[in-house]
């Protein structure tokens, strides 16, 4: 069952006793400092002009839920556009990412749809390569 709190983290929401939730990371830091206890998955929203998700924005996330994190990319209008796989090894092109430089080659998670290019959406693949490094 799909809510929509559009008032953010409030005792409404927690009455409903989410396993999941999702939101822009404002919204989901408030999750997180509230103690909320989740056993999905966290999707965090971001948008065009936005940066994407740092490593300190992904640690602050697990450390407060304790869930794997996913970015997925919106434009303005909340339309989906790309989405970070299983893997965390990128954002795969859904739709209406015209412009934006992708790769095509296939993704670890072995999803054949092109993927951002690093450095387009998420800081987190940059900081990670450059630990690699």
């Amino acid at each position: 069952m799909v809510r929509v709190f559009a008032q953010g983290w409030d005792d409404r929401a927690a009455r409903f006793q989410p396993t999941s939730v999702a939101g822009t990371m404002d919204q989901l830091r408030q999750v997180a400092e509230a103690g909320v206890e989740l056993s999905h998955a966290v999707i965090a929203f971001t948008y065009p002009d936005e940066p994407g998700l740092s490593r300190s924005d992904r640690d602050l996330l697990w450390q407060g839920l304790g869930v794997p994190i996913f970015e997925q990319y919106l434009d303005r209008n909340n339309k989906l556009l790309a989405m970070e796989c299983d893997a965390h090894a990128g954002m795969h092109v859904v739709a209406g990412c015209e412009g934006l430089d992708v790769e095509s080659e296939v993704c670890a998670c072995g999803n054949r749809a092109p993927r951002l290019m690093r450095g387009v959406r998420g800081v987190r693949i940059e900081e990670l390569a450059a630990l690699l490094a």
